[in-house]
Protein backbone atom coordinates (compact mmCIF):
# COMPACT_ATOMS: atom_id res chain seq x y z
CA UNK A 1 0.00 0.00 0.00
CA UNK A 2 1.36 3.43 -0.90
CA UNK A 3 2.11 5.68 2.11
CA UNK A 4 0.44 9.06 2.11
CA UNK A 5 2.37 12.30 2.83
CA UNK A 6 0.94 12.63 6.35
CA UNK A 7 2.27 9.21 7.35
CA UNK A 8 5.74 10.06 6.11
CA UNK A 9 5.74 13.32 8.07
CA UNK A 10 4.54 11.46 11.16
CA UNK A 11 7.32 8.89 10.73
CA UNK A 12 9.97 11.58 10.38
CA UNK A 13 8.63 13.43 13.42
CA UNK A 14 8.73 10.24 15.46
CA UNK A 15 12.36 9.56 14.53
CA UNK A 16 13.34 13.17 15.32
CA UNK A 17 11.57 12.96 18.67
CA UNK A 18 13.43 9.76 19.56
CA UNK A 19 16.76 11.36 18.55
CA UNK A 20 16.07 14.46 20.67
CA UNK A 21 15.15 12.30 23.67
CA UNK A 22 18.33 10.21 23.25
CA UNK A 23 20.56 13.28 22.95
CA UNK A 24 18.87 14.87 25.98
CA UNK A 25 19.46 11.73 28.05
CA UNK A 26 23.13 11.58 27.05
CA UNK A 27 23.63 15.28 27.86
CA UNK A 28 21.91 14.76 31.19
CA UNK A 29 24.23 11.89 32.06
CA UNK A 30 27.29 13.93 31.06
CA UNK A 31 26.14 16.88 33.16
CA UNK A 32 25.62 14.58 36.15
CA UNK A 33 29.14 13.16 35.72
CA UNK A 34 30.64 16.66 35.56
CA UNK A 35 28.82 17.71 38.72
CA UNK A 36 29.98 14.61 40.60
CA UNK A 37 33.60 14.97 39.50
CA UNK A 38 33.68 18.66 40.41
CA UNK A 39 32.14 18.10 43.84
CA UNK A 40 34.44 15.16 44.62
CA UNK A 41 37.53 17.03 43.44
CA UNK A 42 36.76 19.91 45.78
CA UNK A 43 36.63 17.65 48.80
CA UNK A 44 39.68 15.42 48.36
CA UNK A 45 42.67 16.03 50.64
CA UNK A 46 45.17 18.26 48.83
CA UNK A 47 46.96 21.64 48.81
CA UNK A 48 45.65 24.93 47.45
CA UNK A 49 48.01 27.94 47.19
CA UNK A 50 46.84 31.45 46.33
CA UNK A 51 48.09 35.05 46.23
CA UNK A 52 46.23 38.12 47.44
CA UNK A 53 45.46 40.90 44.96
CA UNK A 54 47.94 43.16 46.75
CA UNK A 55 50.78 40.81 45.72
CA UNK A 56 49.57 40.41 42.14
CA UNK A 57 49.55 44.20 41.84
CA UNK A 58 53.22 44.17 42.86
CA UNK A 59 54.05 41.37 40.38
CA UNK A 60 54.64 38.62 42.94
CA UNK A 61 53.69 35.28 41.36
CA UNK A 62 53.74 31.50 41.87
CA UNK A 63 54.99 28.64 39.71
CA UNK A 64 56.13 25.02 39.89
CA UNK A 65 58.78 25.94 37.30
CA UNK A 66 61.92 27.35 38.97
CA UNK A 67 62.72 29.23 35.74
CA UNK A 68 59.28 30.87 35.74
CA UNK A 69 58.62 30.18 32.08
CA UNK A 70 55.00 30.25 33.23
CA UNK A 71 53.44 31.58 36.41
CA UNK A 72 50.07 32.20 38.02
CA UNK A 73 48.43 33.62 41.13
CA UNK A 74 46.99 30.25 42.21
CA UNK A 75 48.29 26.67 42.31
CA UNK A 76 46.57 23.38 43.11
CA UNK A 77 48.25 20.08 43.99
CA UNK A 78 46.96 16.84 42.53
CA UNK A 79 44.75 15.04 45.06
CA UNK A 80 45.84 11.93 46.94
CA UNK A 81 42.85 9.59 46.85
CA UNK A 82 42.54 6.42 48.92
CA UNK A 83 45.56 7.31 51.04
CA UNK A 84 47.22 4.89 53.43
CA UNK A 85 48.52 5.79 56.87
CA UNK A 86 52.06 7.19 56.94
CA UNK A 87 55.03 7.35 59.33
CA UNK A 88 57.42 10.27 59.66
CA UNK A 89 60.64 8.15 59.52
CA UNK A 90 59.60 6.62 56.18
CA UNK A 91 58.87 9.86 54.34
CA UNK A 92 61.35 10.60 51.54
CA UNK A 93 61.44 14.33 52.08
CA UNK A 94 64.45 14.79 49.77
CA UNK A 95 62.47 13.27 46.88
CA UNK A 96 59.63 15.67 47.62
CA UNK A 97 62.04 18.61 47.56
CA UNK A 98 63.55 17.42 44.27
CA UNK A 99 60.14 17.08 42.58
CA UNK A 100 58.55 20.27 41.27
CA UNK A 101 54.78 20.19 41.70
CA UNK A 102 53.02 17.17 43.18
CA UNK A 103 54.86 14.16 44.62
CA UNK A 104 52.76 11.16 45.68
CA UNK A 105 54.60 8.35 47.44
CA UNK A 106 54.60 4.84 45.94
CA UNK A 107 52.70 3.54 48.95
CA UNK A 108 50.22 6.42 48.69
CA UNK A 109 50.82 7.31 52.32
CA UNK A 110 51.89 10.94 51.91
CA UNK A 111 51.76 13.78 49.40
CA UNK A 112 54.35 16.48 48.77
CA UNK A 113 54.16 19.70 46.79
CA UNK A 114 57.04 21.94 45.75
CA UNK A 115 56.52 25.39 44.28
CA UNK A 116 58.23 28.76 43.93
CA UNK A 117 57.32 32.36 44.73
CA UNK A 118 59.13 35.09 42.78
CA UNK A 119 59.27 38.86 42.83
CA UNK A 120 58.82 39.78 39.17
CA UNK A 121 58.27 43.44 40.01
CA UNK A 122 60.50 46.46 40.53
CA UNK A 123 60.13 47.04 44.29
CA UNK A 124 61.21 45.14 47.40
CA UNK A 125 58.22 43.44 49.04
CA UNK A 126 57.76 41.53 52.31
CA UNK A 127 55.27 38.68 52.16
CA UNK A 128 53.23 36.99 54.88
CA UNK A 129 51.93 33.46 54.51
CA UNK A 130 49.35 31.57 56.51
CA UNK A 131 48.42 27.89 56.20
CA UNK A 132 44.92 26.82 57.18
CA UNK A 133 42.89 23.64 57.15
CA UNK A 134 40.21 24.81 54.74
CA UNK A 135 38.05 21.72 54.70
CA UNK A 136 37.79 18.39 56.52
CA UNK A 137 35.28 15.90 57.82
CA UNK A 138 34.60 15.59 61.52
CA UNK A 139 32.44 13.13 63.45
CA UNK A 140 31.65 12.54 67.10
CA UNK A 141 34.11 9.63 67.10
CA UNK A 142 37.10 11.42 65.57
CA UNK A 143 38.56 14.45 63.84
CA UNK A 144 40.98 13.68 60.99
CA UNK A 145 42.93 16.88 61.59
CA UNK A 146 43.99 15.54 65.02
CA UNK A 147 46.21 12.99 63.26
CA UNK A 148 47.14 15.00 60.16
CA UNK A 149 50.81 16.07 60.20
CA UNK A 150 52.36 18.78 58.05
CA UNK A 151 56.05 19.24 57.11
CA UNK A 152 57.28 22.62 55.84
CA UNK A 153 60.59 23.32 54.06
CA UNK A 154 61.89 26.65 52.82
CA UNK A 155 64.75 26.93 50.29
CA UNK A 156 65.82 23.27 50.71
CA UNK A 157 66.54 23.60 54.44
CA UNK A 158 67.58 20.22 55.84
CA UNK A 159 65.12 19.54 58.66
CA UNK A 160 62.20 21.87 58.04
CA UNK A 161 59.39 22.17 60.58
CA UNK A 162 56.87 19.43 61.41
CA UNK A 163 53.47 20.69 62.55
CA UNK A 164 50.66 18.81 64.26
CA UNK A 165 47.85 19.45 66.70
CA UNK A 166 48.56 18.88 70.36
CA UNK A 167 47.75 15.28 71.28
CA UNK A 168 44.52 14.66 73.17
CA UNK A 169 45.40 11.07 74.08
CA UNK A 170 48.96 11.17 75.40
CA UNK A 171 52.14 12.05 73.52
CA UNK A 172 54.04 10.79 70.46
CA UNK A 173 57.36 9.13 71.38
CA UNK A 174 59.07 8.94 67.97
CA UNK A 175 62.10 10.87 69.14
CA UNK A 176 63.29 8.26 71.62
CA UNK A 177 64.01 6.00 68.65
CA UNK A 178 64.51 8.60 65.89
CA UNK A 179 66.24 11.61 67.50
CA UNK A 180 67.40 12.85 64.07
CA UNK A 181 63.91 14.04 63.14
CA UNK A 182 62.69 17.49 64.15
CA UNK A 183 60.30 17.52 67.06
CA UNK A 184 56.83 18.72 66.26
CA UNK A 185 55.53 22.25 66.57
CA UNK A 186 51.89 22.71 67.56
CA UNK A 187 49.33 24.27 65.21
CA UNK A 188 48.92 27.89 66.26
CA UNK A 189 45.13 27.42 66.26
CA UNK A 190 42.82 24.46 65.73
CA UNK A 191 42.49 25.17 62.00
CA UNK A 192 45.63 27.27 61.47
CA UNK A 193 48.85 25.31 60.97
CA UNK A 194 51.33 28.22 60.91
CA UNK A 195 52.03 31.73 59.74
CA UNK A 196 55.41 32.90 58.46
CA UNK A 197 56.90 36.02 56.93
CA UNK A 198 59.25 36.31 53.96
CA UNK A 199 60.98 39.62 54.59
CA UNK A 200 62.39 41.93 51.91
CA UNK A 201 62.02 39.96 48.70
CA UNK A 202 64.01 42.02 46.21
CA UNK A 203 63.20 42.16 42.49
CA UNK A 204 64.21 38.81 41.01
CA UNK A 205 64.29 36.97 44.37
CA UNK A 206 62.81 33.46 44.41
CA UNK A 207 61.64 31.44 47.42
CA UNK A 208 61.27 27.66 47.16
CA UNK A 209 58.69 26.02 49.41
CA UNK A 210 57.97 22.30 49.89
CA UNK A 211 54.90 21.05 51.75
CA UNK A 212 54.30 17.44 52.84
CA UNK A 213 51.25 16.05 54.62
CA UNK A 214 50.09 12.64 55.81
CA UNK A 215 47.92 10.90 58.40
CA UNK A 216 50.38 9.74 61.07
CA UNK A 217 49.85 6.10 62.09
CA UNK A 218 51.72 6.59 65.38
CA UNK A 219 49.69 9.60 66.45
CA UNK A 220 47.82 8.66 69.65
CA UNK A 221 44.74 10.45 68.26
CA UNK A 222 44.63 8.22 65.16
CA UNK A 223 41.56 5.95 65.12
CA UNK A 224 40.02 3.50 62.67
CA UNK A 225 37.20 5.95 62.05
CA UNK A 226 39.58 8.28 60.20
CA UNK A 227 39.84 5.88 57.25
CA UNK A 228 37.01 7.40 55.18
CA UNK A 229 37.63 11.05 55.98
CA UNK A 230 39.25 13.77 53.87
CA UNK A 231 41.24 16.92 54.57
CA UNK A 232 42.35 19.95 52.58
CA UNK A 233 44.98 22.64 53.29
CA UNK A 234 45.08 26.18 51.92
CA UNK A 235 48.19 28.37 51.89
CA UNK A 236 47.57 32.10 51.36
CA UNK A 237 50.10 34.86 50.68
CA UNK A 238 49.65 38.61 51.19
CA UNK A 239 51.77 41.74 51.58
CA UNK A 240 53.32 41.76 55.07
CA UNK A 241 52.38 44.73 57.20
CA UNK A 242 54.65 45.19 60.23
CA UNK A 243 51.98 47.21 62.00
CA UNK A 244 49.41 44.40 61.95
Amino acid sequence: MKKVRGERVKGLYGRKKKTIISVTCILGILCAVIIIVTFYGQNVGTFSIKLGDDLKNRSIFLSTDPEFNWYNSRLEADPLNDANLGNLPFILEKECKRTNGTYISKNRDYIGYTFYLKNLGIETVSVSQICRISGYEKTEECDISDASWFWYFEDDEENGTVYKRDDKNGGTDYWDEYPQYPKTTAFIEDDVVYNKNLIDLKPGDVKKITLITWIEAADPDMTDYIADQKIRYELSFAVYDEEQ
